[in-house]
C-alpha cells in the first residue's frame, strides 16, 4: 500500500486513469485486509492517510466514482456513526465528512441508495446528540456550532445539508438547526412510513426521530428564536406532513396513535403564532380533512381512555382551533360536513382540554342559526367565563387568555351569547380587568378586551355597566391618547360609541319632531323633492370593510375612483382620529358599501360603522367580498330586504362591479325610502318612512379617494359635542380636537 500511497501523493494529478485505478484498487485491498483484522486503531490511521492523499487530487471526478469511495469509505463512515462517539473515532469522522462534502458529494448524491444510507446514518447520529441539550440546558439549542469547538457536529451537519440539497449557511449553524434538519429530513419521512409494518412496538430509531425529536420541537421555548424554528419547518415540510397524516388517519394501532399524538402536538405548535400560521395558511389547510377524520372517528372516541388517545384528541382539537382562526380558511372549514356537530359532541369529552378546544372552535365557526338551536347558550358562555377567570391571574396561561379573548370576539357577535355574557355578572368585570390592570402590558390582551367591550356596548345592559364604571372610563380616556395605535383607536371607539348613543337618538327624535311639525310625514303623500345629491353630500360612496378583505376592497375602490365616484376609504396607513373621520364620512356620503364577510361581522369597528350608517339613514349596498357567506344576526337585520352583490359567486370582477353601478343608478333613478326612526340595538327596520326622490347629479366630479388626515373638523361634530356634554357625564364627552 505504501507504494500506491506514495505514487498518489507525488503524481496523483498526472496519473492516467489506468494508473489511478490500479493505485485505488491496491489501497482498497489493503484497507479491507486491515479492517477485517479488527484492528480499529490501525484502520483509522490508514483511512486518515488515504483521505489526506486523495483530497488534493484534481479533478475529484477521477476517483469519486471508484468503488473505494462508494463502498469502503462510505461503509466505514456509517460504521463509525453507529458507534459511541469517542476521541479516537471523532477525528476520522470529521475528516471523512469534510472529504465527502467537499470532494465526493456529486457522486454520492447521484447514487440514490448511497445518498439515503448516508443521510439515515447522519440523521440518527445527530438526533442522538441533541437530548442532552434540550433536557438540561434547553436554550443552548440556540448556541452556534463552532467549527473549532464542535468540528464533528459542524462537519456532519454540513454534509447532511449538502446531501438533502438544503442551503448551507456555515456562519449560523446551531443545535436548533440540527433538530430542524432531523425532522425535515427524508429519513424522518421514511421512518414515519416504516410504521406501516406490522410491528407492535416502536424501534429505537422510530422512537428517537418520531417521539424524541418531535418533542424537542414542540417543547422549545426560547422566544428569541422560536419563530425561526416554526418558519424553518413549516416552509420545508407542511405539505409533506399533510401527506403523512393522510396516510395514517384514522389510526388504529397503539403505536400509530402514540406517534400521531406527538406529531399533532408539533403541528399545533407550528400554528400557534398568528403571523407564521397566516404565512403558511394554505399549507395548514391541507390538514383539515385528516384532522376531521380523527375527530369524527367513533372508534377513537370510544377508545379515548388512555393517555395517547387522550393526547391525540387534545392536540388535534387544538390544531384545528388554530387553523379556524384564519379568516381565509373559515369558509372552507364551514363547508366540511358535520363539522359543527363534531365539535358539539366533543364538548362532552372527558378531557378538559378537548372540551375547551371544541368550545373555542365552535365560537369561531358557528352561524347564528346553529347557535339558536343550542338548548343552553348560557353553558358555552359559562365555559368561557370559567376559563377566563382561571387564566387571568396565571402568567403561564397568557397565550390561552389571549386566545380566549379572540374566541369571545367571535362569540359575542351572536345575540344570545352577548345577552348571556351581559347577564352573567362576572364576564364584564373580567374584561375590564384585562383592559385596565397594569400587569397586562401586552397590547394583545388590552386591545382584545377593549374590542370585546366595544361590541358589548351594543347590548343595553352591558352598555349601562360600562358607562357607569367611572374608573374604567377614566382609564380608556387615557388610552385614547396612547402611542399604541391599536389601543388608541379602540379606546376612542368605545368612548365615541358611549357618548354618541344618546346624542344620536336625541338628534334623530328632534329631526322627526321637526319633520312632523312641518307636515313632511303624511300617510297620503310619500314623495317630495330634495336637493341634488351632488350638492347634498361630500362623498358619493363610503366603503365599510374589514382589513382582512382589503385586497378586493381596494380593487373595488380603485375602480370606483376611475369611474369618477368620490369615495371615502379607510386605509391601513391612516392617522388622525379614525372614529371621528368615519363618522364624518358616513354623515356626508350618499351611499355606504357594506363589504360583508365573516371577519366583517366579527369586528366591533365594522358593527359600529354599519349601525351608524343605519342610524344616519344612508343608502346601504351590501357586498359579499369573501364567501360563501350568509349574513345573519345583527348584520342580517341591517341588510334585510336589500340585494346582495356576491363577488364570491360572480367570478368575473367586471360583472360583479357592474352590479354596484346598476344599484347606484337604480337608487338615484327612483324614490328611495329612508328611515325616519332609528333602529335600536339590532332591532328590525321601522315601518314609518319618508319617501324622498334622489336627483341624479348633473355635474361630473373628478374621482378622488379621501384619507383620514384630510378631514377638517365638521360643524356637525361641534353640534354633536354640545349635545353629548349635556346628556352624558363629563368623562364621556368626546374631545373634538
Amino acid at each position: 500500500m505504501s507504494s500506491c500511497m506514495e505514487l498518489l501523493r507525488e503524481k496523483g494529478t498526472t496519473l492516467s486513469n489506468d494508473q489511478l485505478n490500479a493505485c485505488l484498487n491496491g489501497i482498497m485491498h489493503d484497507l479491507t485486509v486491515v479492517k477485517d483484522a479488527n484492528n480499529q486503531q490501525a484502520f483509522i490511521e490508514m483511512l486518515t492517510s488515504v483521505i489526506r492523499v486523495l483530497t488534493p487530487i484534481e479533478p475529484a471526478t477521477c476517483y469519486s466514482n471508484h468503488p473505494l469511495i462508494i463502498n469502503v469509505l462510505r461503509d466505514s463512515f456509517i460504521d463509525f456513526l453507529k458507534q459511541e462517539s469517542n476521541e479516537t473515532v471523532e477525528p476520522v469522522l470529521t475528516e471523512l465528512s469534510d472529504f465527502f462534502q467537499q470532494r465526493a458529494a456529486p457522486s454520492l448524491k447521484a447514487n440514490n441508495d448511497t445518498k439515503q444510507m448516508l443521510t439515515d446514518a447522519l440523521v440518527v447520529f445527530l438526533a442522538r446528540t441533541v437530548p442532552g441539550y434540550t433536557f438540561f440546558v434547553f436554550c443552548n439549542l440556540s448556541d452556534n456550532l463552532d467549527s473549532t469547538k464542535n468540528p464533528l457536529d459542524y462537519s456532519l451537519h454540513a454534509l447532511l445539508r449538502t446531501l438533502e440539497d438544503c442551503k448551507n449557511d456555515n456562519s449560523t449553524v446551531t443545535k436548533l438547526d440540527v433538530i430542524i434538519d432531523c425532522v425535515c429530513s427524508s429519513t424522518f419521512i421514511n421512518t414515519f412510513r416504516s410504521l406501516h409494518s406490522n410491528e407492535d412496538n416502536l424501534t429505537d430509531k422510530q422512537t428517537l426521530l418520531l417521539i424524541d425529536c418531535v418533542t424537542n420541537v414542540y417543547q422549545y421555548n426560547n422566544l428569541d428564536t422560536v419563530t425561526y424554528l416554526m418558519k424553518s419547518i413549516a416552509s420545508r415540510m407542511l405539505p409533506k406532513y399533510a401527506q403523512l397524516l393522510l396516510e395514517f388517519v384514522p389510526p388504529r394501532k397503539p403505536t400509530h396513535i402514540k406517534v400521531l399524538h406527538h406529531f399533532l402536538k408539533m403541528l399545533q405548535f407550528l400554528a400557534i403564532d398568528n403571523d407564521t400560521r397566516h404565512e403558511f395558511a394554505n399549507d395548514h389547510a391541507l390538514m383539515i380533512d385528516s384532522l376531521l377524520a380523527i375527530l369524527q372517528d367513533d372508534f377513537l372516541q370510544e377508545k379515548n381512555n388512555d393517555s395517547d388517545t387522550n393526547g391525540l384528541f387534545d392536540n388535534t382539537t387544538s390544531y384545528f382551533f388554530f387553523i379556524s382562526l384564519e379568516f381565509d380558511l373559515l369558509p372552507l372549514i364551514k363547508t366540511k360536513p358535520n363539522v359543527t356537530k363534531c365539535m358539539l359532541k366533543l364538548t362532552t369529552a372527558k378531557s378538559d382540554v378537548t372540551q375547551l378546544n371544541a368550545y373555542r372552535t365552535l365560537a369561531i365557526i358557528m352561524t347564528e342559526d346553529e347557535l339558536k338551536r343550542l338548548a343552553e347558550p348560557e353553558k358555552i358562555t359559562a365555559v368561557f367565563i370559567k376559563h377566563l377567570n382561571y387564566s387571568i391571574d396565571v402568567i403561564q396561561q397568557r397565550r390561552r387568555l389571549e386566545n380566549l379573548l379572540l374566541c369571545l370576539k367571535s362569540l359575542v357577535q351572536h345575540e344570545q351569547i352577548r345577552d348571556e355574557f351581559a347577564k352573567s355578572g362576572s364576564g364584564l368585570p373580567l374584561l375590564i380587568r384585562c383592559a385596565t390592570e397594569s400587569k397586562f402590558d401586552s397590547t394583545v390582551v388590552k386591545q382584545r378586551s377593549l374590542e370585546l367591550l366595544l361590541v358589548m356596548t351594543f347590548n343595553k345592559q352591558a352598555e349601562n355597566v360600562i358607562r357607569n364604571d367611572a374608573k374604567f372610563i377614566a382609564h380608556i380616556e387615557t388610552l385614547s391618547h396612547s402611542q399604541e395605535v391599536g389601543l388608541q383607536r379602540v379606546a376612542e371607539s368605545v368612548l365615541w360609541k358611549l357618548a354618541n348613543e344618546d346624542s344620536i337618538k336625541a338628534d334623530t327624535h328632534e329631526k322627526q319632531r321637526q319633520s312632523e311639525s312641518d307636515g313632511k310625514i303624511s300617510c297620503d303623500k310619500n314623495n317630495v323633492d330634495v336637493p341634488s345629491t351632488n350638492n347634498q353630500h361630500e362623498f358619493d360612496i363610503m366603503i365599510s370593510y374589514s382589513h382582512h378583505d382589503k385586497q378586493l376592497v381596494y380593487q373595488i375602490g380603485k375602480r370606483l375612483e376611475d369611474d369618477n365616484f368620490r369615495i371615502w376609504l379607510d386605509r391601513d396607513n391612516m392617522y388622525g382620529s379614525p372614529t371621528r373621520a368615519m363618522a364624518h364620512a358616513i354623515e356626508n356620503t350618499e351611499f355606504v358599501l357594506i363589504c360583508m364577510s365573516d371577519s366583517y361581522k366579527k369586528s366591533g369597528y365594522c358593527e359600529m360603522e354599519a349601525h351608524y350608517a343605519y342610524q344616519q339613514q344612508r343608502r346601504v349596498i351590501p357586498l359579499i367580498v369573501k364567501g360563501p357567506y350568509h349574513a345573519d344576526g345583527w348584520l342580517g337585520l341591517l341588510t334585510t330586504n336589500k340585494m346582495y352583490i356576491d363577488f364570491h359567486k360572480i367570478s368575473n370582477f367586471d360583472e360583479a362591479y357592474s352590479k354596484i353601478t346598476q344599484e347606484i343608478s337604480r337608487y338615484r333613478g327612483k324614490s328611495i325610502p329612508t328611515m325616519s326612526t332609528p333602529v335600536g340595538n339590532h332591532g328590525p327596520a321601522a315601518h314609518s318612512v319618508d319617501i324622498k326622490p334622489c336627483i341624479k347629479p348633473t355635474t361630473v366630479v373628478t374621482g378622488a379617494i379621501r384619507f383620514l388626515h384630510e378631514f377638517p373638523k365638521h360643524p356637525a361634530e361641534q353640534h354633536q359635542q354640545t349635545i353629548t356634554s349635556q346628556l352624558l357625564p363629563k368623562s364621556l364627552a368626546i374631545r373634538a380636537q
